[in-house]
């Protein structure tokens, strides 16, 4: 099975370019499903078809789902609110505030990646395009398995702490069926762990971000690139959408904007490419219905299977380094220098970079060392990881061997 996501700027063209993938991976027999993860769906308005939030049958072999957030939480969670409510209170607490509990922020996300791994194991689609909502929602999407895993372990511990003991018997006043909650928590965790591995996955999941060539959704796009490479998440390709061809560039009207397009594009393809790039030309008439996306699938892939791994570029690695130390490099292929926060509690790493935070459960061996610096060379960063003070690195080596794989 492959798992497709097309993410990048609003405005961009992604619902365009991952209809065209769906549409062309169903003509060559594939069982594909296009999912839209955005709140503002547009899926029916570009196929001129129902869509509803079940899998639904387009043309054979294709099928699309516009997701309902609220229907998804009450799946995720395995209670409605109505048995939430009756979970809680009525006093002080009422109905009302136990369906706000169930929707709580993040909800809707977390949501919506239950639903694709759901689609994912049943086995039914060979195929899974994603069109996601814009850059700063699918930054929220995609981290969240990362950052639930860190919650998730730190509710654990906190569970596991002295003072919540104390305090449940006073939070039992409140809740008749904690036990029901803890359960729901629980199987979330573990689905989304099941997920994290699937999207990290370069054989099953590939990641396509679909720019403009302007400046300001070039920009955004290596930003991007960047937050991608720094969850490690395989991008294969980069779609440069509206892009004018040779005839249109003879049109005297079309000629500053040509200029224009070529120094965004020489200036994008001068830093080395470590994945595929595709060149989707600007399309002056509608676009509606199944036909349409099928000419311009054949526009920007010719007559290439979308469907295939272009490529599962550069992924992160540990390595161990002289005296005890290990090196974590990252590709960051558009980080400028000064970019780059650490700070490590424990077994967690904390990376913030620009806009963009991870929080890592580190490694055994590099659990074991302090994070010192990170070392920036062209397209990579390196952090340094260094035996605690007072262990030595015949220590360092013994507990290395000592120490399960993470």
């Amino acid at each position: 099975m492959r798992l497709i996501f097309y993410v990048g700027k609003g405005g961009a063209g992604k619902t365009a370019v991952a209809l065209a993938t769906a549409v062309r991976s169903a003509e060559l027999g594939c069982k594909t499903l296009i999912i839209s993860t955005d709140a503002a769906h547009n899926l029916a308005d570009f196929l001129d078809e129902a869509v509803t939030s079940q899998a639904t049958p387009i043309a054979p072999n294709l099928w699309a789902q516009e997701i309902n957030a609220i229907a998804e939480i009450q799946n995720s969670w395995g209670i409605t609110p109505q048995a939430l409510s009756q979970t809680i209170s009525a006093k002080p607490f009422g109905n009302v505030v136990a369906e706000e509990v169930a929707a709580f922020p993040g909800m809707d996300d977390i949501a919506s990646l239950m639903n694709l791994i759901r689609a994912a194991k049943t086995n039914t689609f060979e195929r899974i395009i994603v069109d996601t909502a814009a850059t700063g929602n699918t930054i929220r999407l995609l981290s969240l398995p990362d950052s639930f895993r860190w919650y998730a372990d730190y509710l654990q511990r906190l569970a596991n702490n002295r003072l919540l003991k104390v305090a449940r018997p006073i939070a039992g006043l409140f809740i008749k069926k904690p036990a029901q909650i803890q359960a729901a928590f629980a199987r979330m965790e573990a689905e989304v762990a099941e997920l994290r591995l699937l999207l990290h996955d370069p054989e099953m999941s590939s990641y396509r971000v679909v720019l403009q060539p302007d400046r300001v959704t070039v920009r955004e796009g290596e930003r991007l690139i960047s937050f991608l490479s720094l969850y490690d998440y395989p991008i294969d390709s980069v779609v440069m959408n509206r892009v004018l061809t040779a005839a249109e560039e003879d049109v005297p009207c079309q000629t500053a904007e040509s200029r224009r397009q070529a120094t965004f594009l020489e200036r994008f393809q001068a830093r080395p490419q470590p994945f595929k790039l595709w060149f989707m030309p600007e399309f002056k008439d509608e676009l509606a219905g199944v036909p349409a996306f099928a000419r311009l699938a054949t526009a920007c892939f010719g007559t290439a299977d979308p469907g295939a791994i272009f490529s599962r570029g550069p992924r992160q690695k540990i390595v161990a380094a002289p005296e005890g130390n290990y090196l974590l490099h990252i590709p960051m292929p558009y980080m400028t220098a000064g970019d780059v926060q650490l700070r490590q509690r424990g077994n967690e790493l904390f990376i913030t970079m620009g806009n963009f935070k991870r929080e890592m459960i580190l490694a055994a061996p590099l659990a074991q060392r302090t994070a010192t610096r990170a070392q920036r060379t062209e397209g990579l960063l390196t952090i340094v990881f260094e035996p605690k003070k007072g262990m030595s690195p015949s220590q360092s080596q013994a507990n290395d061997e000592s120490s399960s794989p993470a």
